[in-house]
């Protein structure tokens, strides 16, 4: 199990919200998203995933 820092979560978590938008997920719209988006824009490493 990985754990991360609580300020690295932050960071994270903000990300992930403002490339949503805010916006009322599904689960296929996070599932469709591209491993490149979640590690250029949202921060996530391979390790992190």
């Amino acid at each position: 199990m990985l754990q991360l820092a609580g300020s690295a979560a932050n960071t994270i978590n903000s990300r992930f919200i403002k490339y949503y938008d805010n916006a009322s997920l599904l689960p296929q719209q996070i599932l469709s998203t591209p491993d490149s988006i979640f590690k250029s824009s949202i921060g996530l490493s391979s390790k992190k995933k």
